[in-house]
């Protein structure tokens, strides 16, 4: 029995399209078209034009009409927990919007109030938010077990307003009389800044020094009073819009009152190193195993230092499963050689000639491995954000384990990668083409058994990955089939053969709200960069006031420019996953992003939702929405890349 809705688009001329997939094998092949579906599921096609489909696997949900999207309860897809009665009998709500223009697919999970509806976009066209409530041409929602009509309108594509415009009908500033731009505002809570600052040291020592299970308890605890509280007193008053979750309006008010303490670096690297406090096993996604720390020490492939943390399956009679995460140190002076055409600073320089641990030519990072006795052919490769300022690949280990267990139990690769002020965008670039490097020569995973998933400013790392590739294959004058079909008639030699191996499209990338412009327009001009960073919950304007002094060191504003992924070429690129909220400080960035992707050939995929913050996919643990969005890039995944 199906557990999921049937999502339907169309191409702009209305012709037939194909949903793509990898081989399971891992063979490098072009992707394969699968049609036999389509033919089993006619019956439930609109008889407008001629459609596309694509499976879109929605949750599970235990529905509770009287009580709102926050009673959902989500399960990982097409997975049946036998130890949990309760979920395992729980029933599929969803519907999905077919709309004939083929633009568009609006995927509602119906809870009784219509909230939490989001937008996939399969289109090649450029992307635009629709208005479904009016307008030409008729949008049908059906009901994804039983078929039937929910309801019938009427979309339209309306005249987009400015960023301005937008925040004018939202309620910012918790609907409170409170101008944080306010000169005495200002003072009071800076004033308080500099207090806590005296011993900030000294707090964050002691609560980094406690067990992280203890952490995540407290949090854990400390929400299952509040969140109640405040939805019996506020519920739904205090975030932009009504239409959002209560769990959102409830996180607003908590998170609110960050952006009016300034921001500096090292309060933002704390905050990021206890990204896993929000992710305990049994948060969302949850964890089908548990963590156990195991100090054998070692280093992989001959690395230096280590220690690694066991992770265990539940027991199957009587034999149990483990997944061992390793700490990875690898020097690639011998073996690199993408990364060598990538720009090198002269800090580089000395650090290479110096030649000590911690030079440009030094891996690092965490390899989860899902079954210890063997390394799984696919590896999820994720990379962590932070606006080149922040962020380690050991506070993203829960929630990236976790998305590598439910995209069938493949590895995890999480490599570090040096950040600002210390080090220059340069060198971040340098680390990650080095560390997708390793994982290929070294490793000896086949790039078409790579996924990269990029949270943030790694989302911007990881179309700049691919734009290396696919850089260096024309500078070396290889055809993207080349680098999947070998017939030319010239023998090639061994290095070539495995240089142009090297330059393969990984099978696809996932975008998780990603950062891709650094101009000095888009951080100075009106737009959602400077206009919604009045309401986001992550990106707000203490945070762009500490940040924007950084990327003046980037160069002029050609250089700038010239180095943002969105403004590069991204012909050649693999298929892409970009999942962002209409509210986000990085929705103009990233709508360009979509739509020269598409102009340059690229596959992508769209998924947004309206009145969330930047990567609020990483509150799953929160709110229903970040696990919506989890659903749909985990699903994405095993559709495109698995």
């Amino acid at each position: 029995k199906s557990k999921g809705a049937v999502a339907i688009t169309a191409d702009a001329s209305g012709h037939t399209g194909e949903q793509h997939s990898r081989a399971a094998d891992g063979n490098c092949a072009e992707p394969t078209s699968k049609t036999t579906e389509s033919n089993q599921r006619s019956s439930h096609l609109p008889s407008a034009p001629t459609c596309r489909y694509t499976r879109h696997h929605s949750s599970l949900l235990e529905h509770h009409p009287s009580r709102g999207v926050e009673s959902s309860r989500v399960m990982p897809p097409n997975t049946k927990d036998s130890d949990d009665d309760d979920v395992a009998g729980a029933t599929a709500t969803t519907a999905t919007t077919c709309v004939p223009d083929g633009d568009t697919v609006i995927v509602r999970d119906h809870h009784g109030d219509g909230r939490s509806a989001y937008v996939r976009c399969d289109s090649s066209a450029p992307f635009e938010m629709p208005d479904g409530r009016n307008g030409s041409g008729s949008v049908t929602v059906r009901d994804s077990s039983s078929g039937s009509v929910l309801l019938k309108t009427r979309p339209q594509y309306n005249r987009r307003q400015s960023a301005e415009e937008v925040n004018q009908t939202l309620n910012l500033n918790l609907g409170l009389p409170l101008d944080p731009d306010s000169p005495s505002i200002r003072s009071i809570f800076r004033t308080l800044s500099n207090f806590f600052a005296l011993f900030e040291h000294k707090l964050f020592a002691l609560f980094g020094s406690l067990p992280l299970p203890l952490k995540q308890r407290l949090t854990k605890w400390g929400w299952m009073i509040y969140f109640p509280l405040h939805k019996l007193l506020l519920g739904r008053r205090t975030g932009i819009h009504p239409d959002a979750s209560y769990e959102y309006h409830a996180l607003s008010t908590v998170m609110h009152w960050g952006r009016l303490f300034p921001v500096t670096v090292e309060r933002m690297r704390f905050s990021l190193s206890q990204l896993s406090v929000w992710h305990p096993p049994e948060a969302y996604p949850y964890c089908l195993r548990r963590y156990e720390r195991e100090d054998d020490g070692g280093g992989d492939n001959g690395g230096s230092g280590g220690g690694r943390w066991r992770l265990r399956r539940r027991r199957v009679g009587h034999h149990r499963e483990g997944a061992v995460v390793k700490k990875i140190s690898y020097d690639m002076k011998d073996t690199c050689r993408i990364a060598t055409g990538v720009h090198v600073t002269d800090k580089e320089q000395h650090e290479q000639q110096k030649g000590g641990v911690g030079g440009s030519t030094v891996v690092t990072g965490y390899y989860i491995q899902q079954n210890p006795s063997k390394p799984s052919d696919h590896v999820l490769f994720w990379l962590y954000g932070g606006a080149y300022l922040a962020g380690d690949s050991e506070g993203n280990l829960p929630i990236a384990e976790k998305f590598g267990q439910w995209c069938n139990d493949v590895d995890v690769f999480l490599p570090n990668y040096r950040l600002l002020p210390e080090y220059s965008f340069f060198d971040s670039l340098r680390d990650v083409v080095q560390s997708y490097e390793y994982l290929v020569s070294v490793r000896g995973v086949k790039p078409c058994n790579i996924t990269c998933l990029g949270v943030s400013s790694g989302g911007g790392l990881v179309v700049r990955l691919f734009q290396t590739l696919a850089e260096r294959r024309r500078e070396m004058d290889i055809d993207d089939d080349s680098t999947h079909h070998h017939h030319d008639v010239v023998p090639k030699s061994t290095a070539r053969v495995e240089l142009e191996r090297l330059l393969t499209n990984p099978a696809g990338g996932v975008l998780m709200s990603p950062f891709v412009d650094y101009t000095v327009e888009s951080c100075t001009q009106p737009g959602s960069f400077t206009q919604y960073i009045k309401h986001d919950l992550i990106v707000n304007q203490s945070v762009i006031e500490e940040g924007l002094q950084y990327f003046d060191r980037l160069g002029d504003a050609d250089v700038r420019r010239r180095e943002s992924p969105v403004h590069r070429s991204l012909v050649g690129l693999p298929p892409l996953c970009l999942v962002v909220s209409e509210h986000e400080a990085c929705f103009d960035q990233n709508k360009l992003l979509v739509d020269r992707a598409r102009a340059d050939g690229v596959r992508v995929t769209c998924g947004a939702w309206k009145y969330m913050c930047h990567v609020w996919p990483l509150l799953s643990m929160f709110i229903p929405e970040g696990r919506q969005a989890c659903d749909f890039m985990v699903n994405w995944i095993k559709e495109n890349c698995l």
